[in-house]
Order: structure tokens, then sequence, then C-alpha cells
């Protein structure tokens, strides 16, 4: 029990008090004691022949049992045992769970019902923050939620990258494949993906754990902006899913919260509760009970941590010790002098982590044997000093900074090294999950160690290797931060030009170009030029872009850099193919070829060749264009590369239905089709649908053209592909014609025009003039012809244009 129970009034006499705690002790339950009391009352008046008011007894407690004669006093003493923390977390562990019953209550129940959706735990460090969210999750795993915890360390703060990665991971594992292939979009702007991610949680039934909001020192709102927009949505409701995140303070984004949402704010433990889980160390209880241990060093000892739970069970066993150590820094030097001095330099070092580590990682920061660093974690743990997570060894998090920070300037620059060493080998490797985190974890965990250890090469190398992922995922906020933060501590080329690709990639050509040019200055390099090129190239300066890749050229040749030079005689190619000098650009793509051919890079000469068939075909070479087509779809196939196959089969069948094969046409297209099917792309699997349409209809088989195209129109409307449905709607208002439904064909070819024109589509100058050509052979008046758009309008309005489509195939 968490509290002693005590009757707070009482009415009834004092005499009757007794036998309510006689009963007690006896295992009785409090609502049959208060009934035998009541009988025990009358009884003795009845004796005494006096008329008595019998008392009127209640109680409000949800123990059903107080005492437990059956229990030894050791048991009867102990509070809640070990709580160890979710997969995947650091942070959650106690030694013993104490007095958190009436919040586990309250939360737990409103958390189930849905009166609170989303739930901040606010407090100091130390408070059991982390502890408490690990109950509530673990209760709401009992009643069928799905997990989703993610952790915040001194080196890898919680970003709105990790989060998306978190629910994509959680989704992949729930057979969610649609949801997390649009999740993993980069295409998609971050707030879009973010959007469809609430929406998706909105309709299952997870828990979200975020323990440890990073808040801004200056202004209290939550540092990363994507985060804290992600944040803002879920306060409203999570509907049938739930969030939990811990937090020093209210993140200052949304200081008023709505109804579903609730601050909890915790604060110390209250002196009994402190004191009696100090007295559940049984040298301790015994101390206290022979009078070693005065009840005012108990009192001393909550009132120097302000009933902070942090270093209770270091407390409660110093104390078992000697009797004397009652705060935390006594009861940490008196514990760490129990160890080995070998172990406690160990223990010093390994609290370079942050976060559980292995063995193996004990002994790479320690630089032991993996046995001897095993053994020393057990001293640690046997002393309250390092607790253990399945196979894995943490430092609690309260001690880590005091243990570290005593050792040597140079003993923690090398800890701080061999940590991330250690991290960076495991993620390369592939076995970031033997610490239970995802690659980009341990990589940021890498990063983090190689930054605290001034190791600025080690630093920009990592963050090399985690921008590629962020830029290939569209994270770029996050990209831009990480390399911005190292161009704080050192000027290099390197971080500019990530800066500059993550602008580029956004369409943002004037930072980019920025950027790029910062790169230069700081030291002419290839990359520089070369992304300074792209730059002035997208923007129609096409002079200024062949100077720029050149330069690139020139150096990547010096430096027999082989690859390098490919891409910029690429860029080269490119220049030559705005100016309309394909000749040249042939040329210079074919030595690009011949690199790619030499180094070994099968997938970028697949590539290449598809570009050199795009060339082929403006210079009307069909058959050549066919020849690379062909040999980009066998190497393709070699590298079992299915997307890439499924767009050189898309390729080769537009080129044979050019040339009016369609057998030929209709073959690639259906092996394209179903490639795109088995990999779920939903936009590539409309294009080639299109296509086969297209196919039929000059065919003359009108019925499987109408098939194909209106399983097209579905998945354009699925995607919200509006020029793709336009294309639909237009070709479907083809076949009608052709079927002699004509005013029902006009329909849908002016529904075509009345959506390329609400996009602002060029295309509308080529559909508009056939529909008013269709109208005139039909003789509508100018009135008609305004009335039938407003039909049509009107008719996409109220269901996407389908009443159209079935008037105009109705069978007669």
């Amino acid at each position: 029990m968490e509290r002693l129970p005590l009757a707070i009034a009482w009415n009834a006499s004092a005499d009757s008090s007794r036998l309510f705690y006689s009963l007690l002790t006896q295992g009785k339950s409090l609502n049959e004691t208060l009934g035998l009391v009541r009988l025990e009352t009358q009884r003795v008046c009845q004796e005494q022949g006096e008329i008595c008011a019998l008392p009127v007894l209640y109680a409000k407690s949800d123990q059903l049992r107080i005492f437990d004669p059956q229990r030894s006093s050791e048991v009867a003493l102990a509070i809640e045992g070990e709580l160890q923390p979710l997969p995947g977390m650091t942070e959650g562990y106690a030694k013993r769970f104490v007095d958190r019953r009436m919040d586990l209550q309250r939360l737990g129940s409103a958390l189930r019902e849905g009166t609170i959706r989303t739930l901040i735990i606010t407090g100091p460090d130390g408070a059991g923050k982390s502890a408490l969210g690990t109950k509530l999750a673990i209760k709401l795993a009992s009643l069928g939620y799905s997990l989703m915890t993610i952790y915040s360390s001194l080196q890898n703060p919680i970003n709105a990258a990790r989060l998306m990665e978190a629910v994509i991971a959680l989704f992949a594992a729930a057979g969610q494949a649609e949801a997390a292939q649009r999740l993993r979009d980069p295409a998609l702007p971050l707030a879009k993906r973010q959007k469809i991610m609430l929406d998706e949680l909105k309709r299952g039934r997870i828990l979200l754990f975020l323990d440890g909001l990073e808040l801004d020192s200056q202004t209290g709102r939550i540092k990363d902006p994507e985060l804290a927009a992600a944040y803002l949505q879920m306060l409203p409701g999570m509907e049938s899913s739930r969030a939990i995140f811990t937090s020093r303070d209210l993140p200052a984004d949304a200081m008023t919260l709505p109804a579903r949402a609730r601050e909890w704010p915790l604060a110390g433990l209250p002196e009994a509760a402190f004191v009696k889980f100090l007295l559940d160390d049984e040298a301790a209880a015994e101390r206290y009970r022979r009078g070693e241990i005065p009840y005012r060093r108990l009192q001393e000892a909550h009132s120097s941590v302000a009933g902070s739970p942090a270093c209770l069970a270091q407390i409660s066993q110093a104390l078992g010790g000697d009797g004397k150590s009652g705060t935390c820094e006594v009861a940490l030097a008196k514990l760490a002098s129990s160890v080995d001095p070998q172990s406690l330099l160990a223990l010093r070092k390994a609290s370079a982590f942050g976060i559980a580590v292995s063995p193996e990682g004990l002994a790479a920061a320690t630089g032991l044997p993996e046995d001897q660093a095993l053994a020393f974690a057990r001293d640690w743990q046997r002393a309250s000093l390092a607790y253990q997570v399945g196979s894995l060894w943490a430092v609690p998090s309260p001690l880590r900074a005091r243990l570290f920070m005593a050792l040597g300037l140079e003993q923690r620059l090398a800890a701080q090294r061999a940590a991330a060493s250690f991290l960076w080998d495991l993620a390369e490797s592939g076995r970031s999950k033997d610490l239970g985190l995802s690659r980009l974890d341990c990589l940021l965990e890498a990063r983090g160690h190689y930054l605290a250890a001034e190791d600025l090469a080690g630093a920009r190398a990592v963050t090399d290797r985690i921008s590629g992922f962020l830029e290939r995922r569209g994270y770029y906020l996050e990209l831009i931060r990480l390399n911005q933060e190292l161009l704080e501590r050192e000027k290099h080329a390197e971080p500019m030009d990530w800066i500059a690709r993550a602008y580029l990639d956004q369409g943002d050509l004037g930072r980019a170009q920025e950027w790029y040019g910062r790169a230069v200055a700081a030291g002419p390099n290839a990359a520089a030029f070369h992304g300074l090129g792209t730059c002035y190239l997208r923007q129609g300066k096409l002079d200024l872009a062949r100077e720029s890749f050149q330069k690139a050229a020139e150096i990547c040749r010096s430096a027999g850099d082989l690859a390098g030079e490919a891409a910029a005689l690429h860029g080269l190619a490119s220049v030559d193919m705005e100016k309309k000098d394909d000749e040249a650009a042939l040329e210079k793509l074919q030595k690009v070829a011949a690199i790619q051919e030499q180094l070994g890079d099968p997938a970028g000469m697949a590539s290449t060749l598809q570009e050199l068939a795009g060339l082929d075909l403006q210079r009307q070479d069909r058959e050549a264009a066919r020849q690379s087509l062909v040999r980009s779809l066998e190497i393709l196939q070699r590298l079992n590369d299915r997307m890439g196959e499924a767009a050189a089969r898309y390729r080769l069948a537009s080129l044979d239905l050019e040339r009016g094969e369609f057998d030929a046409a209709r073959q690639q297209f259906q092996k394209a089709l179903a490639l795109r099917r088995d990999l779920g792309d939903l936009q590539g699997e409309a294009a080639v649908l299109h296509s086969l349409g297209s196919i039929e209809a000059q065919s003359g088989d009108w019925e499987k053209a109408r098939e194909k195209f209106l399983d097209a129109l579905r998945i354009y409307q699925q995607l919200g592909d509006r020029p793709g449905e336009a294309g639909a709607f237009f070709q479907l208002g083809a076949l009608a014609v052709q079927k002699e439904k004509i005013q029902e064909g006009l329909r849908l070819m002016a529904l075509s025009a009345v959506i390329l024109r609400s996009i602002k589509s060029e295309e509308v100058r080529n559909v508009e003039p056939l529909v008013e050509r269709l109208a005139s052979q039909l003789h509508y008046s100018q009135e008609q012809f305004m009335a039938m758009v407003q039909e049509v309008f009107w008719g996409y309005r109220q269901d996407k244009g389908w009443g159209l489509v079935e008037r105009a195939f109705a069978k007669k």
C-alpha cells in the first residue's frame, strides 16, 4: 500500500476505534471492518440497556485489504517492484516504483475512457516523468493499444524526422504497407505527410509515447518547429489513439490546452512516501529499528532533494551501509567508494553513454575486455550505480554527469570518441537493433559523441551519412539544422554543400546558389561547382552553368575522380540539350556511359542509356533509341531493380506504340503494369492503364479501352492527380463520341477542360478548341454551351463526374 489509511473523522465512540484497527490487522477489508464495528457498537448498547444512535461509518479506498498478517514484515513494507523501461527506451527504470497510485488510477481511467487523449507529464529532471509514462503505457498496452516509443538523449533529442520514421516502422510492422509508403514519399512536403500520419493514427488504436521534448530555453517552445506542428495537431484529440509526452515544462506553443489534452505536473514525493522507500532497504530498516538512523536524518534526506526520487535508490542503499549518507551527493560518494577503483574508473567512462548499451559497448568505452566489463557492470548494479535492461546496461541518468565529470579532460574526450566509434561501427554493420535502436538513431548518437569528443572530422563523416538519408526521405529542415550545427564549430565546405542541396531539392534556387557560392569560397571543390552549375541551369543561365560544370570536371579529372567527372559531363550534356545541341549532348552522354561501365556502376549506366534513348528519339533515330532501352532493361533485370525495370518497359512500350506495333507495346505495358502493382506504385499503375486504354482504342476494342480508362480514372481520383483525371475524362469522352454518343462524349470532354482550367494547365489550350468544335457540330448556341458547362460543373461537384460516365456508357 502507498498511504497509511487513517480515520480522519470518527462518528463513534473512541473505544470502538481500537476495534477498528484490531480488525484491520487481522486482515479484514475496510468495508467488512466498518460493518463489524457498527454491529459491535449495537451489541454493547444492548448489553448496557442503553438506547444508542448507531454511527454511520463509511470509507473511501481502492484497497480491498489494508494489512495481510500472513506476510512477513519485510514483504509488508515492500513497495511496488522493479520497473523496466519499454522496448527501445533507457529512461523509465525504477528500482521500486513508489507513490503514484492515485496518478495511475486517475490518468489510466481517463486515457482508457478517452476523457484524456493527449497527456503531457511535466516536472523537473528526476521527478519520475518517464517512470509514470512507462507505467501508463504498460497499462494501455494491456488494453490492446500498440505502443510506439521515442526516447530522447543528450546526443539525440526528439525531432520530426525521428517521429515520422518511428510511425513508418510501426505501420510497416503492422502490415500497413500502403500507409508506410505514402509517409516515405519525399515528393510530399513533410507537413502534408504529418497530416496523413495523424489521420492514420486517429483511425488506429495506438499509443505514442514521446519521452523528453526539448524546449527552447528562451521561448519555452518546442525547439524543432516541425515537431511542434505535429504536437499542436495531436493536442485537440487523437480519437481512438492516445499520445503521452514528457517535458520539463508545458511547451509554450500552446499554454491553453484543448478539452481532451491535459498537463499532469509532477513534484517531489511527500515525506512519508520518501521515508517509506528509504526503509524498504533491509539494512536501512534494521538500522532504523535499532535507533542508529534517527527519523531526523530521513527527513533531512527528503528535504535535501526536495522529495525527488532521482537518487532515492542510492540514498537508501547508502543509509543501509553506514546509517549516515543522507544526501544524494554523499550517498553517491559512499557507493562509489564501495566498488573497486578500476571498476569505478570503468563506470565513469561508461557514463559517457546516454542510452543502454551491450557489454560490447561497455568494453569499447572502458577499453576493457568484454567479460571484465560485464563483471564490473554487475558490481555497479549491486551498488545501485547501474541497472540492466534485458541484455543491455545503463547508468541512471541522475548519476551520469556526476560520474563522467570526475574524469580528467583527456579521459572524457577519449571515452566520448570510443563511444562514437562503437555506435558508428554498429550502425554501419547493420547491428543497430542490438541496442534496440534504428540505424538513424544509432548514427545520431554516434554524431553527438563525436561532437562531444571535439572530433569534427568524425562528426562530419557521420553527418554526411545521416544527411544522405535525410535527403532521400525529404527531411530538409533537420538536414539543414545538423549541418549548420557543424558550421558553428568549424567553417567547412562539406556542410555548406549539404545545406545548398537541401535548398536545391526544395526548389529554393536563390538560397541554394548562395550556399554553393559559400562552399566554393570556403575552398573550391567539385561538388560545390557542380551544384552551382545545377542552380544556373535551372535558372536558364546556360553559359554560367557550362562554366561551373567545366570547373567541376577539371577538378575531378586532375584528382582522378572518374565518378565526379561523369557527373560533371552529365551536367554539360544537360546544358547542350537546353541549347538544342543534341549531337554534343549525345557525345558527352556516351562518355558518361563509358566511365560508368569502367567504374562498374550498372545502375548509373542503365539511367544514362535511357537518357541516350531520349536523345535518339529527338533525333528521330528510333532504332538506336530501342537498342539503348533494351540494354538498359537487361541491366535493370540483372540488378533486380523492379522499379527501374517497370520504367524501362513503359518507355519501350511507348516507343513500340509510336511505331504502330500494338501487340509488342501491349505486351511491354502489361509487364510494366504487373510490376507497378507488385510495387504498390499507384501513380505508375494509372499511367500504364491509361496507355493500355489508348492501345485498345486505336485497335478498335472500345470496351477494353473503356475499362482501362475507368480503372485509371479511379486511381487518379484516389491520388488527387488532377491532370491525370482530366486526361482520363477526355479519353472516355472521345470513346463515347466514337460510339455515337456525341452529346455525352462532349460533356466528358468539357469536364476535362473544366478541370484543366481549374488547375491552370497549359493543356487546356489543346482541349478547349476540340470541345468548342464538337459543340459547334451539334449546333449549340452560346447559351446552350454555357448551360452544358454548368451542368458538367455541378455534376462533378455532386459525384466526381461518375454520373456523366454512367450516362455516356449506359447500355441501350
